[in-house]
């Protein structure tokens, strides 16, 4: 169980270190090479960008779990009762695992057309579907992250994750 809470914990994070790393590093390796080298290197500025990609969409699980997504409670702060507002949580909650489930399928879909008619990326000539599976995984870890903050509320608390686990 310790294993389950520490992947539960610390999986998106981590995998966004590794992502940021990698860009810091191919973007410092890049500056050097046209600076000093005076030899650009054409696939550090494609696969950091592909990077940033990946740190984009999983970074998007990341605020779900710890229900820091930027959003607009004007609407929220009007309501008075704590009917109003628990009905109101449930609608903006749901309606967002919509919109990240339709992109997981949306996203998978993608990579299923890359699988039958392959796009190859400009530099690297790998498969463009390493770039295109950042969304549905993105996503995908946002609705898990989504029923497991639906799942708190119900249980009695919004807690952030890394409360809950401790």
């Amino acid at each position: 169980m310790k294993i389950v809470n520490l992947i539960d914990r610390w999986f998106e994070e981590s995998l966004i270190a590794v992502f940021m790393g990698y860009f810091v590093l191919a973007t410092i390796f890049q500056v050097i090479s046209r600076l000093i080298l005076h030899w650009p290197a054409a696939w550090t500025e494609e696969t950091s960008r592909y990077a940033f990609i990946w740190m984009t969409f999983v970074g998007s699980a990341v605020a779900v779990k710890n229900a820091s997504h930027v959003r607009v409670d004007v609407l929220e702060n009007a309501l008075k009762s704590e009917t109003a507002k628990n009905l109101f949580f449930w609608f903006t909650t749901l309606t967002f695992l919509v919109f990240c489930a339709s992109l997981t399928v949306i996203g998978f879909n993608n990579c299923l057309t890359l699988l039958k008619r392959p796009q190859m990326m400009p530099v690297l000539g790998q498969s463009m579907i390493y770039v295109y599976s950042a969304m549905p995984v993105g996503m995908g870890l946002s609705v898990l992250r989504l029923l497991q903050l639906m799942w708190r509320k119900v249980k009695g608390g919004l807690k952030p994750a890394r409360e809950v686990v401790e």
